[in-house]
């Protein structure tokens, strides 16, 4: 009987343990999910979001946000190149340039995906730049300064998702590109 009153306590206690140690982990899913699919998210990410008002640059730059594994774009550099598109179409700038490697698959750059979308939207092919190795934001701000100082381009239009306006521009203005 005292052997069966041990097991039950090393069974009690391996609850016990199991308990302590998979709390916290709970409580971080807990806390990741009211940070990310809440309106605590937007809240919090606030500070890192740019609002600055539109004006005429010599170009504007479309950072990539993706590339699905199928070579569509991703929802994010949809978005981005749809506004930039617009901008475009609006007269902010005569040039867009679009930047994007693509870190997880070479062969099928940001970028080009982007062209090849802008073309088939009746866009000409003679109204983008198209930078194809550069595949983070650093490196697309300097791969982005060396066009700009190729073109003689002053300034630009970054356009990006809202929470990384402020990482964006930071790099560009490090890069030495007058961005807006």
């Amino acid at each position: 009987m005292a052997a069966a009153g041990r097991l039950g306590l090393v069974g009690r206690m391996r609850r016990v343990v199991l308990f302590v140690m998979l709390s916290p982990l709970v409580a971080l899913g807990a806390l990741v999910l009211c940070v990310t699919e809440t309106p605590l998210a937007e809240s919090l990410a606030r500070p890192l979001v740019i609002y600055a008002p539109l004006a005429r640059a010599d170009a504007i730059v479309v950072l990539g946000g993706g590339v699905r594994p199928d070579g569509e774009l991703g929802d994010a550099t949809q978005r981005r190149l749809v506004y930039a598109l617009r901008l475009l179409r609006q007269g902010y700038a005569p040039t867009i340039i679009l930047t994007g490697g693509n870190p997880e698959d070479r062969a099928v750059p940001e970028s080009e995906e982007m062209a090849r979308v802008a073309r088939e939207l009746g866009f000409p092919a003679g109204s983008f730049i198209v930078e194809t190795r550069a595949s983070r934001t650093s490196t697309q701000a300097r791969a982005v300064a060396e066009i700009a100082r190729t073109r003689g381009f002053r300034s630009v239009i970054v356009v990006t998702s809202p929470t990384l306006s402020y990482r964006a521009l930071r790099a560009f203005r490090k890069a030495g590109v007058d961005a807006l």
